[in-house]
């Protein structure tokens, strides 16, 4: 079994490489904060498709994510009116 390791240790060691993790921490806001790298590697679907022999995993990519979807968010501002079940979008 590997070394824990912090989340930029791992990063460092595993450029855009996908990692599957065992005994993880995560911090107060949900964010990963050290763990054991069970398995790694440049091709997403080597990591998900395994058997996974721990109750908790964690998978994440190292690399930049090229998720636009989060973009609209820095693009609109948007506003839940409960009371008429309504979404407003407004350009910024």
């Amino acid at each position: 079994m590997g070394d824990k390791l912090t989340w930029n240790e791992m990063k460092n060691r595993y450029p855009d490489e996908w990692l599957l993790i065992i005994d993880f921490d995560l911090d107060d806001t949900g964010h990963l904060k050290s763990g054991i790298v069970k398995h790694h590697s440049k091709n997403k679907k080597d990591i998900y498709s395994g058997p996974v022999q721990t109750k908790s995993a964690a998978f994440r990519y190292t690399g930049e994510s090229n998720f636009s979807g989060l973009d609209f968010f820095r693009r609109f501002k948007v506003e839940i009116d409960y009371s008429k079940g309504k979404i407003i979008t407004t350009p910024v």
